[in-house]
């Protein structure tokens, strides 16, 4: 292998020609035709799990619940249709009130792996059970995060992670794990500090588990930084938005081709942790307390909004701008979305990562 060769990367029983997947992006912006595309390039396709269904006519007649299961399943099985021997999975959040059933559907439908965030998904493995060929992904932001997972995995059902995402709250967009909102900017959670803390850890318990850095990740350079860490490999999900292959609609995309740094903000979510996005006239609105709005499908276990109704229903502001009206809700994006200034192919993406 030359100097300037990505190397390939093992999660579970799979090897990705090269260390990168795609993030997922849930209330549809990844979708089948991105994560194919991604994995037909060589990396990990993700779609996001959860709000799939949520809004959509096609499934009207149908709950809530049922229909985001039933758009997941449609989704995952899209993505097989269009590249078959691709390495597709979900992203979930352990947040939303129906993790368990999305977890059920996604490993039903094929699911090769599940990414799972925004909380501690210590009943992981016992939601797939009979399934050892999915791979299980958590992301953690610390050490501590990622000792809790191995103790209680390897303590309850004897077995561990096939790897960690180690995401950095300093430069990663949507949902942020930490809380209070202060520790964003905590040094103690950059990815120089984490990654090896979390490698000495592994190493000194003989547990052979990949590392992929994820947040503020957008060329070879960073993904080069990364390896040399110790990461097996990387996760990025803003610098796949600006693609024909990702489903949001244009004016989500121009939202980070027109943004600027100071365009940046952090947010306060309904789901109890902060969060990185673009900002938006809702946004402003939302600061000044101007936004009144009520709850449309208790997607989540624990919601600020419904439970105090001082905030808003988060899964409307994202179908908002899904929708195509950006103004009127929240866009996710990481620290790096000012860089996208135009819309290329995920092919060219490729490209220049391994160039």
């Amino acid at each position: 292998m030359s100097e300037r060769e990505l190397p390939s990367l093992n999660i579970g029983e799979y090897n990705l020609d090269l260390p990168i997947i795609q993030g997922g992006m849930s209330v549809r912006i990844s979708g089948a035709k991105l994560a194919a595309r991604v994995a037909q390039c060589g990396g990990a396709g993700t779609i996001g799990g959860v709000g799939r269904g949520f809004g959509s006519r096609e499934y009207q007649h149908l709950s809530p619940l049922e229909a985001d299961r039933q758009a997941l399943q449609k989704e995952l099985r899209k993505a097989e249709e269009i590249n078959p021997h691709g390495i597709h999975g979900v992203n979930l959040l352990v947040a939303v009130t129906d993790f368990k059933g999305l977890v059920r559907t996604a490993v039903d439908a094929g699911a090769k792996f599940i990414v799972a965030g925004a909380g501690l998904p210590t009943e992981l493995p016992a939601l797939t059970v009979g399934h050892p060929e999915v791979a299980l992904v958590p992301i953690v932001s610390s050490l501590q995060a990622l000792r809790i997972i191995c103790k209680k995995w390897k303590g309850k059902y004897d077995r561990l992670p096939d790897a960690f995402i180690i995401e950095e709250p300093f430069t990663a967009g949507g949902h942020l794990g930490v809380t209070p909102k202060q520790d964003i900017e905590d040094p103690n959670l950059r990815l120089d500090v984490v990654l090896p803390e979390c490698l000495r850890y592994l190493e000194s318990s003989n547990y052979k588990i990949p590392l992929v850095a994820a947040g503020g990740i957008w060329d070879r350079p960073d993904i080069d930084h990364m390896l040399a860490l110790g990461a097996s490999g990387v996760q990025m999900a803003t610098r796949f938005v600006c693609t024909p292959e990702c489903e949001a609609p244009d004016s989500f995309k121009q939202k980070y081709i027109d943004s600027n740094l100071d365009d940046i903000v952090i947010i306060e979510s309904p789901v109890g942790i902060p969060g990185r996005a673009i900002r938006t006239k809702f946004i402003d609105k939302v600061e000044r307390g101007e936004i009144s709005d009520i709850c449309r499908v208790s997607c989540l276990k624990n919601c600020s909004f419904r439970d105090s109704g001082d905030k808003y229903c988060i899964m409307q502001a994202l179908k908002n701008v899904r929708d195509g009206n950006p103004e009127k809700g929240v866009v996710f994006a990481g620290s790096n979305a000012p860089r996208s200034k135009e819309i290329v192919p995920v092919r060219q993406i490729f490209d220049e990562l391994t160039a």
